[in-house]
């Protein structure tokens, strides 16, 4: 989308600094405040005055080595960086098009993607809620196994759909699920998917994030190939998380010396020892010893992937 903007954005160094100002307009859209950011872009919410509807707007823009200019353009911090910076770029342009190609009520739709301003831009729509941690944060009472149990209903069928379409996700964790009321869980920032089924999985960006992450993403030899697995770790990480309220140690670390201890071992009051034995066949450190695919875990769980999916409050 190429279209007349105008305002101009502050130039000051670090993260929401360099976000645009309320009121700067790519045409109809009309930025109104940031509302997230990460180390790769900045999140808004806008306004479409033409479809007359909200959105949210991610906008790429690593602060650790760029930064937004007196012109309002995003530029490499040094011209040594360049090719760092345009590689990032073209990862974004990948969310863009994994976006694209997903469709379910689980996933935010593509509704638009742009560049302007040496930037690239993503278009969805923005949701109410908070994110699971923070659920979690506020009301850490509410989680039990027939909680988890309503939430892997509508989350399991989500990321089977997304390898479905041949793409892993690869960065799931409580940052990235965001609870509304009376909606699905949707899963949030595909900036860290790829086309695995294509073998695109070591071309792309990878956001580490331990604790979630598992072994394979760290490694690029060995013989660790990402797949299903890699998502079904992430996901196990998260009830392990919930459950316990604490991170599982480092994937890598565990690799070398494993302290992980399994929950079936420390029965967690109030959970069943089936529930808890799937959470830890997830969290095996070599892929090939946990559930291959989404359809399998679900059978550890004795859920049903093709039941009701339940709206989380």
């Amino acid at each position: 989308m190429l279209t007349a903007y105008t305002g101009l954005a502050t130039a000051v160094c670090g993260g929401r600094a360099q976000a645009l100002p309320p009121g700067y307009r790519f045409a109809q859209l009309e930025i109104q405040q940031a509302i997230g950011e990460g180390g790769f872009s900045i999140v808004y919410q806008a306004f479409d005055h033409q479809q007359q509807r909200f959105a949210a707007v991610k906008e790429y823009i690593p602060t650790t080595i760029a930064e937004r200019n007196a012109e309002g353009v995003v530029v490499p911090r040094n011209p040594f960086l360049l090719p760092t910076f345009n590689a990032g770029r073209d990862y974004f342009c990948q969310e863009a098009k994994i976006l694209g190609s997903l469709a379910h009520p689980g996933i935010p739709p593509l509704w638009d993607f742009w560049q302007a301003n040496g930037s690239a831009y993503i278009s969805t729509p923005l949701y109410g809620g908070t994110t699971l941690k923070k659920r979690y944060a506020q009301h850490p009472a509410l989680v039990t196994e027939t909680w988890l149990r309503r939430l892997l209903a509508s989350l399991l069928p989500t990321v089977a759909a997304v390898h479905r379409q041949g793409c892993l996700h690869r960065d799931i964790s409580w940052d990235n699920i965001q609870i509304a009321e009376h909606q699905w869980p949707i899963l949030l920032d595909f900036g860290s998917a790829c086309f695995w089924a294509t073998g695109g999985a070591r071309e792309t960006n990878i956001v580490l994030k331990p604790g979630f992450s598992p072994v394979e993403l760290y490694c690029n030899s060995g013989g660790y190939a990402h797949g299903p697995w890699s998502d079904i770790y992430a996901i196990g990480a998260l009830l392990a998380t919930l459950i316990t309220g604490r991170l599982p140690p480092v994937s890598l670390t565990r690799s070398i010396e494993d302290r992980y201890q399994p929950l079936a071992q420390c029965g967690p009051a109030g959970y069943s020892q089936r529930f808890l034995r799937a959470i830890d066949a997830a969290l095996e450190v070599h892929p090939a010893d946990r559930p291959q695919d989404i359809a399998a875990f679900a059978r550890l769980l004795a859920i049903d992937l093709h039941g009701q999916a339940c709206v989380i409050t």
